[in-house]
């Protein structure tokens, strides 16, 4: 957590995330040096910087605008200026038609991106947005680099995990040795608590309720993602399953003692409404069981992996707010990204008896 630092500290630490590809944590280490110094300009010169970088010419004239106001170098604010005159005139030139379709713009650009050529990814993105300017998925991949979702769209999630449901669990089990179904259920499992009536969320291809059948008598499952739905079915571990979202499924479902989420958050940025659906469809005294992945900063942010990250000071203010108790929390290793740990944070919560 980077509380204290000042905004020179803020902005070198944002230039080092840069250098690892953290793109999206670096706009917003800069982000926060602003906050902590409104007119700091390095950070605006860095901001400007980014977002003409990737073609978001809207937010990065905010930037420019700041320049002008703050830097007393008039060489810098120009160059950014004639910056910003190129790209918007690249944009303005984007032809409205291609030999390509937007969904084969896309999958280039995630290609791209999976080799660290963000600038390159966005404007394939771009274009394929000139294409389709309604397409979820391509709006959605540009708005992980504007940094201004909060929260990833149905669409994008369902067909994202549909298209992956094929070599969901060799890839995520032995690739990037996944392991938050294993740690939430360690942590239920030491409650040493009877539970009767449990609702997995974003319940996948089952690796949770596989091991909650052991110990729970009712299980509901709920994915937005078919596939992985036929995929959870086939491990006759769930009562029922619902093809929904989270927030419409706990809308309708009440009356459970238990209810977890592994690695489900991440495609949440605020967290409150969903939060409170689970306050309600918990009888009093009832467990929730959920994990995070780790914010630096303190507020939750979008990251280069279309993944949310939050604070876990965050979740646990928020859960006080909405009267649960919480009864543990620790940090987790999720899964690993190359040769490092992605870093999160396993909670659970009691509803107030």
């Amino acid at each position: 957590m980077m509380k204290g630092y000042s905004a020179a500290e803020l902005v070198e630490q944002g230039k080092k995330y840069l250098t690892l590809g953290k793109v999206c944590t670096a706009r917003e280490l800069f982000r926060y040096a602003l906050q902590v110094e409104p007119t700091y300009g390095p950070a605006i010169i860095e901001l400007a910087s980014y977002y003409l970088d990737y073609g978001l010419i809207e937010p990065s004239q905010k930037y420019i605008h700041l320049a002008n106001r703050y830097i007393a170098d008039s060489n810098v604010v120009q160059q950014l200026q004639a910056r910003w005159d190129e790209q918007k005139a690249r944009l303005d030139n984007l032809p409205d038609d291609s030999i390509h379709t937007a969904n084969h713009l896309i999958r280039q650009g995630l290609h791209l991106e999976a080799i660290g050529k963000y600038v390159d990814a966005m404007l394939l993105y771009q274009h394929a947005r000139r294409l389709e300017p309604n397409n979820p998925e391509v709006l959605f991949l540009i708005d992980i680099f504007a940094g201004v979702r909060d929260g990833a769209p149905t669409k994008y999630v369902e067909k994202l995990f549909d298209d992956y449901s094929g070599n969901f669990e060799n890839h995520l089990l032995q690739g990037l040795q996944y392991q938050t179904p294993q740690l939430l259920f360690s942590m239920i499992y030491d409650l040493h608590r009877t539970h009767k009536k449990c609702a997995d969320l974003g319940c996948g291809s089952g690796l949770l309720g596989a091991l909650l059948k052991n110990i729970v008598f009712d299980i509901d499952g709920v994915d937005l993602s078919g596939e992985m739905l036929s995929l959870a079915r086939k491990k006759e571990c769930y009562q029922r399953l619902f093809h929904l979202d989270i927030v419409a499924f706990l809308q309708r479902n009440h009356g459970y003692d238990l209810i977890c989420a592994a690695d489900v958050f991440v495609y949440f940025g605020s967290l409150k409404k969903v939060f409170d659906l689970v306050f309600s469809a918990l009888h009093n005294g009832g467990i929730f069981v959920f994990s995070i992945e780790t914010s630096i900063l303190p507020h939750h942010y979008l990251t280069v992996t279309g993944r949310f990250v939050h604070p876990p000071e965050y979740v646990i203010q928020l859960a006080r707010n909405l009267g649960f108790a919480v009864l543990e929390e620790k940090q987790i290793h999720i899964r690993k990204d190359g040769e490092k740990w992605i870093l999160g944070h396993a909670f659970i919560l009691q509803k107030s008896p």
